[in-house]
């Protein structure tokens, strides 16, 4: 038997749709603390997403954007509660900076957080149940892996 809220919805697809637009309150605030840090920057909002990337048991946005030349990666930490965007720019079309992305468009793919790469484990960095790392880039040269530095407590990147 299915119980209803009122003449035709579901319990379910009631408590969808307010789940939807609380989700959609806290991604505006992420997104007007990001426009409030940096008034200059594109955000790619098709391509952003949300995951534990703090380490904090918190979901938080990552986005990339673009700033004129630049490559712009974003951290909103705390989506129920946004804290101080954490943001990071980088050369574009480049592929003669180590410091740079040979794309001009940038895009985000969530990864696991093992904390190991090639040559062994990563400084600053713990496992955590639930904590994600991150890379941006694209197919053209190596991504940035990005990651949280528990110790020092702020975001960090490793280039392979």
């Amino acid at each position: 038997m299915r119980q209803t809220v009122s003449a035709g919805v579901t319990a379910a697809a009631f408590f969808a749709t307010a789940i939807a637009g609380f989700a959609a309150a806290h991604y505006q605030a992420a997104m007007d603390a990001l426009d409030k840090a940096d008034h200059g920057v594109v955000w790619d909002t098709k391509g952003a997403i949300t995951a534990d990337v703090t380490c904090d048991g918190k979901p938080d946005l990552v986005i990339v954007g673009q700033k004129g030349a630049m490559g712009v990666v974003a951290v909103v930490p705390g989506l129920d509660r946004p804290g101080k965007p954490i943001i990071g720019e980088y050369p574009t079309g480049r592929n003669d900076l180590q410091d740079g992305f040979c794309e001009a468009r940038l895009k985000v793919f969530l990864e696991p957080r093992n904390c190991q790469w090639e040559d062994g484990f990563i400084p600053g960095c713990k496992v955590v149940k639930g904590c994600k790392a991150f890379r941006v880039g694209g197919e053209e040269c190596d991504a940035f892996h990005f990651y949280w530095d528990t110790k020092a407590k702020q975001l960090t990147y490793n280039r392979l």
